[in-house]
């Protein structure tokens, strides 16, 4: 559900299902209470990166189209006779930041360095904040987004459904997916393609086309829509 639906930023609300239509003050609410913890966050990184502590905040404001929406998943038990594979696999996310609330486990992130993937535990009254790859582009990448993936609940858990809300915050549709200047993002070593900046709406579109092959020709056509996982 996108965010600009929810709060009619530049467009009309779209048609969507009672369940959603009943609940459009509550999505607002969870939406605007998400925006207060995102804002925290990204003051607390603008300052330790010694940038202006409002630098992020400027690029991800949420009275401005942007690709941020609401995702609740529900993933029922694999049958017993399913192979153990992911749920959902390897990837980084699109966007800044997300923030996910859930009561059971599944989510892995792979370690640095290493070929071990490790169960992320979720932990009562707190949310799992996941770091993606528009933060990666904003600092050069001395911020890195983590490979995750969703498999099977451990134990006991796996036979239970489970279930997720995740909201991912993406930067304003008009921004520059670019390198900032100043700070600690200025010590980092320039590379070849810093050059070539696209506006956050064009890096969306093409980060979720990414997996469909049939868009794509030629190894750098591919290779250019993957995430920074592939690249840093």
């Amino acid at each position: 559900m996108p965010k600009d639906d929810i709060l009619q930023i530049s467009q009309e609300a779209l048609p969507q299902p009672d369940p959603v239509n009943s609940s459009r003050d509550l999505l607002q609410n969870y939406i605007t209470q998400n925006d207060t913890v995102l804002q925290t966050l990204f003051t607390a990184l603008s300052s330790s990166l010694l940038l202006d502590a409002s630098t992020l905040s400027q690029l991800h404001r949420l009275s401005q189209p942007s690709g941020c929406h609401v995702r609740f998943i529900r993933a029922p038990p694999a049958p017993a006779d399913t192979p153990s594979n992911p749920a959902l696999g390897a990837h980084t996310d699109f966007g800044s930041l997300t923030i996910l609330f859930n009561r059971l486990g599944g989510l892995q992130v792979l370690l640095p360095n290493t070929d071990d993937w490790v169960y992320v535990r979720p932990v009562p009254g707190c949310a799992i904040v996941n770091l993606g790859d528009a933060l990666v582009k904003f600092t050069a990448g001395l911020l890195r987004s983590n490979l995750h993936r969703v498999v099977t609940p451990p134990g006991a858990q796996s036979d239970q459904v489970r279930y997720s809300l995740v909201y991912f915050c993406r930067p304003e549709h008009d921004v520059k997916l670019g390198r900032l200047e100043g700070g600690d993002v200025a010590n980092q070593p320039r590379q070849e393609g810093d050059e070539k900046v696209e506006i956050a709406s064009e890096w969306l579109k093409r980060r979720h086309l990414g997996r469909k092959l049939e868009f794509f020709k030629g190894k750098e056509s591919w290779e250019g829509a993957m995430g920074t996982e592939a690249r840093l």
